[in-house]
């Protein structure tokens, strides 16, 4: 994983445990996790701040809109239901 190219504005927690230990995982405050290779870069720093500002987009406005941009949408809706 050290090798591996970084993944912009996304980290992976990776918990290790005997198999069946119904341990619960530590709460992050505890300071058990190390979080060293999560620091954001410039570039992730830009991205946070431009998603920190932006409106929030709830599920279905995401399904609309990629809906509307490959050409479907309401019209075509609208053809399919109107005759």
């Amino acid at each position: 994983m050290l090798r591996a190219p970084r993944v912009p504005c996304a980290t992976l927690l990776v918990r290790i445990r005997l198999a069946n230990s119904p341990a619960p995982a530590p709460a992050y405050s505890s300071g058990s996790y190390n979080s060293t290779r999560a620091i954001p870069s410039a570039h992730e720093g830009v991205l946070y701040r431009s998603l920190l500002l932006r409106q929030p987009l709830v599920v279905f406005d995401a399904i609309r809109y990629a809906v509307d941009r490959e050409g479907g949408g309401r019209e075509r809706e609208r053809e399919r239901f109107s005759g």
